[in-house]
């Protein structure tokens, strides 16, 4: 845990205060608030000489993992610490956990970062295991396909704006990929993949609730190039759906055709019915539920939320658009 050192002087009234940085942070929070405001707001104060001018300082100690480089984490008041952002939740899937490691560790998207400094962000917030940083190069991939990031060579990535502004809704609690559902507790039975576990808990209880998901997906613009976007449309007209589940279905087939056989997000099925039927369902959520669900099975959901046709919905697509083709 990294350490911090503050220091504030005003005349005779001092205050410091050393120890674990969102401890420091909270303590000095409070004087500010209960202690140092009440007291300015009574008192006349004069202009003091240079020597005597109120001052607040900070140092940070550096962290060491292991036998590694020692680390000094710089602080933002402007966002909150990763231990804030772990306890209310706010990134809900594991590629919005390494946009936020990215954020973080580029000084607030200003610089570019490895996996190497991911893999240390897993074990620095707690949230290390095998499964996670086995699935790590799949999640980078699909922040990449969705044009958050970019490598800039073998090893290096940056920030695209994109990234930015999906971050930003991140911190704001407005994840697109937020669940409605109520959160359940785990079985007693521990699964090695938890959050595959989770997801499947989360899911029962949606479908089970009397009133049916009507969350509007936020519209992000991926920018797709013209020849994707000309080949999205008219793969859409060859086809000629006829309902909105028939739309999603053939969405996530051109994903996986075209961009990435792991399958697509929300967010990239709602672009691609944007660009293509210049429109997108009230409630993709739960139109993708009803396709997942036991009467089809046309979909599946992985654990890092991408969607990918099951067997069942690639002969289901073969079988009946192949038909209206000829």
């Amino acid at each position: 845990m990294d350490t911090l050192k503050m220091r504030f002087k005003l005349h005779e009234l001092e205050f410091e205060i050393e120890g674990q940085q969102d401890t420091v942070k909270e303590e000095f929070k409070n004087f500010n608030e209960n202690i140092l405001t009440q007291l300015l707001s009574k008192i006349n104060i004069t202009q003091l000489p240079n020597t005597e001018k109120p001052s607040i300082s900070t140092d940070t100690k550096p962290f060491e993992i292991g036998q590694g480089q020692p680390i000094d984490r710089k602080i933002d008041a402007d966002y909150p610490t990763l231990k804030d952002i772990k306890t209310r939740d706010l990134p809900k899937s594991e590629a919005e956990w390494l946009l936020i490691y990215a954020f973080y560790t580029t000084d607030f998207g200003k610089n570019e970062f490895t996996r190497a400094m991911l893999s240390k962000s897993y074990e620095e917030s707690g949230r290390k295991t095998d499964i996670r940083i086995g699935n790590l190069t799949k999640n980078l991939n699909s922040l990449v396909t969705g044009w958050y990031i970019k490598s800039t060579n073998d090893t290096d990535y940056i920030i695209l704006e994109a990234g930015k502004r999906r971050i930003q809704e991140i911190l704001d609690g407005k994840s697109v990929a937020k669940h409605n559902g109520k959160k359940s507790l785990k079985p007693k039975s521990k699964s090695k993949n938890d959050e595959v576990e989770t997801e499947v808990i989360q899911e029962s209880v949606k479908q089970k609730s009397k009133t049916p998901s009507t969350q509007q997906v936020t519209f992000v613009d991926l920018k797709y190039n013209v020849k994707e976007m000309t080949s999205l449309r008219n793969y859409f007209k060859e086809k000629s759906s006829k309902s909105q589940n028939e739309e999603v279905l053939l969405a996530i087939n051109w994903f996986m055709e075209n961009k990435s056989n792991d399958g697509a997000t929300l967010e990239e099925i709602g672009y691609i019915l944007k660009i293509a039927t210049s429109k997108m369902p009230n409630a993709l959520s739960q139109v993708l539920i009803n396709l997942k669900g036991p009467k089809v099975n046309f979909v599946e959901k992985s654990a890092d939320a991408k969607y990918a046709l099951t067997s069942l919905g690639i002969m289901h697509i073969a079988d009946n658009f192949a038909k209206r083709d000829k």
